[in-house]
């Protein structure tokens, strides 16, 4: 508080000098800086423009031809320095008069001390708020205006506040038009805005609804509405917040889209010959009535089944031949035989050509009935490469399991994660190959698979890499069947998801993270001011208290003194009965004891404070110079409620270390998790039989060009056969609930990928761990 004082310049101006000497005397004792006093208006411009005081003390009457209120408008206008008020006129015409101009407080002469100091104090508060209120209206008004969206604000009854220019641009009217506007005017159907506010009142929020507008032309905008409903402070609906996104574009390609769509099935309907469309997994999307019809289905029947339902078995495979020809050629062309509902074979000359449907590569497939052929026996065979050549060309990884559980297929994708060739398991029993995975989830989806005659969706499928690495397939578990309905097997599609995984879970992480730094920085923001103020009031009762206790001293004095005089013994009597009851002896002792203990207890707070504020470190993602010293006590404090009950934390800082480049809230967030596994660890030792508190101890120190930071604790220790597991993403030893395996995973990556040091341990069972992070110092 002293240190602020000391940087307040306070000036002072007033046309009676006694007064105004006075004034700086006050200031000067409580630690302010003055300047003046200066007894006119000119001066203390001229003042104010060399100097720039923090805040003004303004008589009303001065010298020349500025008096106080002319003077204070100037300021107002040229500086925007607060002014407080110090005169004797309080009549009404002078209180009109101040209304007319900024002022910050207003003080009574005569007047105590006190008053000019929390004036000042109120007026600085006040005006420190008044730039921050301007600078904050200031960033929300440039965002407000420059948004692509058009955002309004407008009351229940549809009567507009405010609006921005994408708005204006969007009716087509100008802000003089639209003010005068009610959002009722701009919709088409009536119905729109009643079912709109009648969701905003029942949920507060809708997202996304499509509404019909009319611009100022009288052209019909569609339009996406995003609102948000605003109540007062008794809870009464008062105010809509929304935004508008013009969607007319999207909705006239999308009927054009229609039309085309239209156009395309007519022509599609009227070819002589089967027309199939299929994805390159053979899945059939669309097919025109010559197909159906040949084939004695409904078309309903055809879409979602697979084109290989349709052929002989012994003309299956060749669908496969035909993707592998149109990958590397665009086009396919060979014979089939198809197989109608009715059990009839149908010889077919099949041609196939890459196509661009909705977006995606599909396949046309023009059947043409050649029944006066015959087929060779060497069909079959054709059959067998084309399939081969569908599973080598699938990326993701394809198993074929005979009901026998004899493996039958094994592609590309499957030899390269497993790191055994097709020529090591094709005709060996599936369970025995040397997969290092989860075989008892394996083995349950391949029953439900087969029992229920459906595709099973195996999640997050942990297995190991070829060089050992853990990793997460998403697996499908599909049956197979013949022509006749019959189950033959099933497949087994995996597709390698680990990548996908760990950025979905650290983008999760990061957003909660930056959530709680904000909060944290919010409410350390928020608790600071009245943190400060209690503070400096303590510190004034702690002083005022000495002075108090003068005063009982004098006394004393007196009574002595009255005790002595002839005839006022009897007063000295009455003045020592008044205060016989107060155990002054008590009173001096415990009360300074007790202010100092509340001052003691809001210094911890404020450094409570502090340590959020330096952990947070909300929205940082660029590399600042960083003192890991003071990161790690911040991060201690705000950890201390995880291990206080369990460790004693013991910390040995080398002094004086370089500071270091850092993401700052991430590097907090590394130490964070490692101080909190050692607290576990330590919980976890005292669970199993261990005694009385346990330790955690962190060091620093200079090593070469690098930071070592040490982190120790007397815990269970990491078991030999996990340690090579531990920095692997979502390996957890805890409990359900209770960890996700992601803490060491992104501290790993936080200091090895982003920061280019290391992160080691060293553990020994039943005795604790250590954890060393060596950060390079540039």
């Amino acid at each position: 508080m002293e240190e602020d004082m000391q940087k307040t310049r306070v000036l002072i101006v007033d046309d009676e000098l006694i007064i105004g000497n006075s004034i700086a005397s006050i200031l000067q004792n409580r630690g302010y800086e003055t300047a003046g006093p200066v007894p006119s208006g000119r001066r203390a411009l001229e003042l104010i423009a060399g100097e720039r005081p923090d805040v003004v003390l303004m008589d009303l009457h001065l010298e020349g031809d500025l008096d106080g209120v002319e003077t204070t408008a100037l300021i107002n206008e040229r500086f925007g320095i607060p002014v407080v008020f110090v005169t004797a006129y309080s009549d009404d015409a002078t209180l009109a008069r101040l209304n007319k101009v900024i002022s910050y407080g207003y003080v009574m002469k005569p007047f105590q001390g006190s008053e000019i100091i929390s004036n000042i104090e109120l007026a600085l508060v006040k005006h420190q708020m008044e730039i921050r209120l301007s600078e904050s209206e200031s960033k929300y008004r440039t965002l407000f205006e420059n948004s692509k969206d058009a955002i309004y604000i407008r009351r229940i009854d549809g009567s507009l506040l405010d609006f921005n220019k994408s708005t204006l641009e969007l009716f087509g009217y100008s802000r003089e038009e639209f003010s005068a506007m009610n959002a009722a005017d701009v919709y088409v159907n009536k119905e729109d805005r009643i079912r709109l506010q009648e969701i905003l009142l029942q949920n507060g929020f809708v997202k996304d609804f499509e509404i019909s507008l009319r611009r100022k032309d009288g052209s019909i905008l569609s339009c996406l509405v995003t609102s948000t409903l605003l109540r007062d402070a008794h809870g009464n609906p008062a105010f809509i917040q929304g935004s508008l996104r013009d969607i007319t574009e999207r909705k006239a390609l999308e009927s054009a889209l229609q039309q085309s769509l239209s156009k395309f099935q007519t022509f599609f309907d009227n070819i002589i010959d089967p027309v199939y469309i299929h994805d390159l997994g053979g899945k059939i999307v669309e097919v025109n009535a010559a197909a159906y019809k040949q084939l004695g289905y409904e078309k309903d029947e055809l879409l979602g089944s697979s084109i290989s339902a349709l052929t002989a078995p012994e003309s299956a495979g060749l669908v496969e031949l035909q993707l592998k020809e149109l990958g590397e050629e665009g086009r396919s062309k060979f014979e089939s035989i198809h197989i109608a509902k009715d059990g009839r074979r149908i010889p077919m000359e099949v041609n196939t050509r890459i196509i661009d449907y909705h977006g995606r590569p599909m396949a046309m497939r023009i059947s043409h009935d050649i029944t006066e052929r015959e087929y060779a026996m060497g069909q079959v065979k054709t059959t067998h490469a084309e399939i081969a050549h569908i599973l080598n060309a699938i990326t993701s990884i394809l198993i074929g399991v005979s009901l026998k559980d004899v493996v039958t297929h094994w592609n590309p994708a499957a030899a390269a994660a497993f790191d055994l060739p097709k020529a090591a398991v094709i005709g060996w029993k599936f369970g025995e190959i040397q997969i290092d995975w989860d075989w008892g989830r394996v083995y349950e989806g391949i029953s439900d698979c087969i029992l229920q005659e459906r595709s099973v969706r195996l999640k997050d499928l942990t297995f190991k890499d070829r060089a050992g690495n853990a990793r997460i397939l998403g697996v499908t578990i599909s049956p197979i069947k013949d022509a006749n309905d019959l189950l033959r097997g099933f497949i087994i599609f995996g597709a390698d998801i680990t990548d996908r995984r760990i950025m979905e879970s650290q983008l999760a992480h990061a957003q909660k993270m930056e959530s709680i730094g904000q909060l944290a920085a919010g409410i350390a923001h928020e608790i600071n001011s009245p943190l400060q103020y209690i503070r400096d009031n303590l510190s004034f009762l702690r002083d005022s208290f000495g002075d108090l206790m003068k005063i009982f001293g004098a006394y004393d004095q007196m009574e002595k003194t009255l005790s002595g005089m002839p005839g006022c013994a009897g007063d000295a009597d009455s003045a020592r009965a008044s205060i016989a009851h107060i155990d002054r002896a008590y009173v001096s002792a415990e009360i300074p004891k007790a202010v100092q203990e509340s001052i003691d207890g809001i210094e911890r707070v404020v450094s409570i404070i502090k340590s959020m504020k330096e952990f947070s470190h909300p929205g940082t993602t660029e590399k600042t110079m960083t003192d890991i010293n003071r990161s790690i006590e911040s991060t201690v404090t705000i950890s201390r409620n995880e291990w206080k009950y369990i460790a004693d934390l013991e910390t040995d800082l080398e002094p004086g270390l370089p500071a270091v480049p850092l993401i700052a809230g991430e590097f907090n967030q590394v130490l964070l998790n490692i101080i909190i596994n050692a607290a576990h660890a330590i919980e976890e030792k005292a669970g199993n039989g261990g005694a009385g508190k346990g330790t955690i101890r962190i060091t620093t120190r200079r090593a070469g060009g690098e930071v070592e930071i040490r982190i120790s604790d007397t815990g269970a220790g990491i078991p030999e056969s996990i340690r090579s597991k531990v920095f692997d993403p979502f390996f957890t030893t805890k409990e359900v609930g209770k960890g996700t395996g992601q803490g060491l995973s992104i501290a790993y990556a936080v200091v090895v990928k982003k920061h280019g040091g290391t992160l080691t341990f060293d553990s020994e069972k039943g005795k604790g761990t250590t954890f060393v992070i060596r950060m390079p110092i540039s």
